[in-house]
């Protein structure tokens, strides 16, 4: 019984990790979208 606790645990670590990754990639393409916004404000309030 132990053994399918452990791999268990490591089903849901891995699950865990990809969920993880995959927000920081989207955490990374919205800042990337703000800045892209911030900007374009500077470039119309400036011109």
């Amino acid at each position: 019984m132990g053994y399918y606790a452990v791999v268990l645990l490591c089903v849901v670590a891995l699950l865990a990790f990809n969920e993880i990754t995959s927000l920081r990639r989207v955490i990374k393409d919205q800042e990337n979208r703000l800045s892209q916004l911030e900007k374009m404000i500077e470039h119309e309030i400036n011109n």
